[in-house]
């Protein structure tokens, strides 16, 4: 660093003094420019009007210009305070969380839906447009220019494929849906090539992609620069949005249903005759019986309304009802009701669209439609204008609510709709309750609503571990074009229940044990029942999670497929299954999880329906594999517990027990129905409860008359159906 350094030389002419070095810098600071010109004065618009329109169109680009990186920022258009306070609304509303109300399509708008937002106590309804996408598993990838549409966007990714698929050149494909129709010949074309292995998610609606990303509640992505006024304006992409993320706080879906005004309108219908209700959030109603002939047989219901809301809430005070048991609206001591008799059901729906118009153009409160009705949602999309200025939910009817007398029809018809409308408050609560605990807009819930949730949750957590989805309407998955040779055997074979009956005459005392949640035991303890037959347990055919290393990743057999009779299932898919299972049985053991009970009731009924969108029937036939299995070891526990077996299914089970009397056998019957801890040899737990009663009135009939039948418990007699022949038992 101190070292002797080289001076530096320099030629004569660089050396100047510094008054030339100063007379230099000040030269080279003076530079001299041309004039501005002034701008041409604008020609008169009353002389030359082209001229005019010529001079003005740079400064209305400009402005433009200025208007779109205002607005792309965040701020209004408008400028100076109002502009400013605008801006400052704008923004605020933004970052709230906007509760989705509803999503329903736009008719002769493909891709465009409209969607209801709460967004603080406003209800406010914006157009979102959802492109189409689906997966398109290529064998060898296209290298054409022209091979794809310039409409859509093309993205390479990895993910597994049902049936444990090879993934080979997984590519998403993504367009508008108006872009798809218009190049739908490309696409066939594209789509039908040698080279394409599969077409994956093809048949998933557009809606459920909404439901699937955005769930109940969502807010604007910030990254994208997205505000509500830009929603207003123009539209929302279904990327500008994104679901809400968690809070300290626990936020309520629509505030418990607190925030919204409710209107219920009722319809019932038999042949030509029909009554419309519209229950108005003021305490008024109007009434529309429509009925070719001239009878007026309508009773006073404002009285009867009176003397049924005063029988409810004599009922509710006797019950001590709790919070949970009220309603999300409070129904007016006194109603008013206006009764009319139009002369056909069209004049009626056009009143009722023109009170529904009326409602609307009251900007003081938000309000959510309930139509109690047979008839589907189109039916008044249709024929009834005014609704659609409102989000509506559906109240599918019954067959005994749309059954009149030949004659004097009105007077009961009119008081059935009186008793559902007081029933009314109570069930919207439940509804706004399952919408909160399944994350989905409440007018979007279908008529099944366990299927229709089962199929959103397990849609979820299939797309969260990177499966694709095998969404069909049909009873065949989606499985790329596979689906005819990959469920042709499982299709055309019914599985068929194991049944076990043993007919004849028992003097000893038999139980009837009522099987509940089979479904749900088998496969919550699907490793523990190969356990019980000699195996090592669920890690040895893919049960538990077990370690890969990086060659069976790159080969596709880490997640491979496990048989279990003719049932080939991979086992991730398994897995996420019994994933979801297992949270239902952790929400249902807690005190407010009686949604989640539900949905645990209509397990098997949603993996066993071919009308369930994510029916599987290589998963219906592993799981039911895994019932028989569960069902043979819980047989098996009862003999060892010294019963005998006289009749059994996955319903119930006759045990013909070695106890004489009624006291031994009910000792017998607690004994063998608590939940025993795990062990190798046990299979019970909480979510398999047996549920005990004697057989028949028989322990009612015996039990009064000790002395003359010791046997209390008593003979019975059982044919091969697990049926009680009442006539071999012991007459009084």
């Amino acid at each position: 660093m101190f070292a002797r350094q080289k001076p530096v030389v320099r030629d004569e002419g660089d050396v100047d003094d510094l008054e030339d070095y100063g007379r230099r810098a000040e030269k080279a600071r003076v530079v001299e420019r041309s004039p501005t010109p002034p701008p041409a004065p604008a020609p008169d618009v009353m002389v030359d009007y082209s001229g005019w329109i010529a001079h003005m169109k740079p400064i209305w680009r400009e402005k433009r210009r200025q208007i779109a990186v205002a607005g792309r920022a965040g701020f209004g258009s408008k400028g100076g305070a109002l502009g400013s306070m605008l801006a400052q609304q704008s923004n605020l509303l933004s970052s709230q969380v906007w509760d989705i109300v509803q999503i329903t399509p736009v008719s002769g708008r493909p891709g465009e839906f409209k969607m209801w937002l709460l967004i603080g106590d406003t209800l406010q309804s914006v157009r979102l447009k959802i492109r189409r996408e689906f997966l398109v598993n290529f064998v060898e990838l296209p290298t054409a220019d022209d091979a794809w549409p310039k409409t859509c966007m093309v993205e390479a990714l990895t993910r597994t494929l049902p049936r444990s698929q090879r993934c080979i050149n997984l590519v998403r494909v993504s367009t508008l849906e108006e872009d798809y129709i218009k190049d739908q010949p490309i696409y066939g074309e594209l789509l039908n090539g040698p080279d394409v292995d599969g077409v994956y998610e093809m048949q998933v609606p557009l809606i459920v992609r909404a439901l699937l990303r955005l769930g109940s509640s969502c807010v604007p992505d910030a990254s994208r620069g997205v505000t509500l006024h830009t929603g207003l304006d123009r539209h929302f992409e279904l990327d500008d949005l994104k679901r809400s993320g968690a809070t300290l706080s626990r936020r309520r879906y629509l505030d418990r249903g607190q925030k919204l005004r409710y209107t219920y309108l009722f319809h019932t219908t038999s042949d030509s005759r029909h009554i419309f209700g519209l229950f108005l959030p003021d305490g008024t109603a109007k009434v529309y019986v429509v009925e070719r002939g001239k009878s007026r047989e309508v009773p006073n219901l404002e009285r009867y309304y009176t003397e049924q809301l005063h029988k409810r809430k004599d009922v509710e005070q006797q019950k001590a009802a709790s919070e949970q048991e009220a309603g999300v609206f409070t129904y007016a001591d006194t109603i008013k009701i206006e009764v009319a008799f139009p002369g056909s059901e069209d004049i009626a729906l056009r009143s009722l669209s023109r009170e529904l118009t009326a409602l609307a153009s009251q900007k003081f409160a938000s309000s959510l439609l309930i139509i109690h009705s047979p008839k589907p949602r189109a039916y008044f999309d249709e024929r009834v204008a005014g609704s659609s200025q409102f989000p509506f939910i559906i109240i599918h009817s019954s067959k005994a609510d749309n059954t009149f007398p030949a004659l004097l029809w009105q007077a009961p018809a009119c008081r059935r709709m009186v008793q559902h409308y007081l029933r009314a408050s109570v069930w919207i609560k439940e509804r706004i309750e399952l919408a909160d605990r399944f994350d989905v807009p409440i007018c979007n819930l279908e008529s099944d609503v366990p299927v229709f949730l089962a199929d959103i949750d397990f849609a979820r957590r299939l797309a969260q571990a990177d499966l694709v989805l095998w969404w069909s309407p049909s009873s065949r998955p989606d499985l790329g074009g596979r689906e005819a040779d990959a469920n042709s055997q499982q299709l055309a074979e019914e599985l068929v229940n194991p049944e076990i009956g043993r007919a004849g005459c028992y003097s000893n005392a038999c139980l009837e044990v009522d099987l509940r949640n089979l479904a749900i035991d088998a496969v919550l303890q699907s490793s523990l029942v190969y356990e019980l037959e000699g195996g090592e347990g669920g890690a040895s055919i893919g049960f538990e999670a077990a370690s890969h290393n990086l060659d069976e990743y790159a080969k596709g057999t880490a997640h491979a497929a496990v048989s279990l009779g003719d049932a080939i299932l991979p086992t991730q898919t398994f897995n996420i299954l019994r994933s979801m299972v297992k949270a239902w049985s952790t929400e249902a053991s807690k005190p407010d999880g009686a949604h989640w009970r539900l949905m645990i009731d209509h397990f098997w009924r949603w993996i066993s329906s071919p009308a369930a969108k994510l029916y599987d029937p290589a998963l219906y036939r592993f799981v039911h594999g895994l019932m028989r299995k569960t069902f043979s070891q819980l047989l098996a526990e009862f003999r060892r517990l010294g019963s005998e077996i006289v009749h059994a299914d996955f319903g119930r089970i006759f045990l013909l027990t070695s106890k004489p009397s009624s006291s031994s056998a009910y000792a017998y019957a607690n004994c063998a129905s608590f939940p025993l801890p795990p062990s190798p040899r046990t299979i019970a737990d909480d979510w398999m409860p047996c549920r005990r009663r004697l057989v028949g009135d028989l322990a009612r009939t015996l039990s009064l008359h000790p002395a003359r039948h010791p046997a209390v418990l008593g003979p019975a007699r059982l044919d091969g159906h697990g049926q009680l022949c009442r006539r071999h038992l012991p007459s009084s």
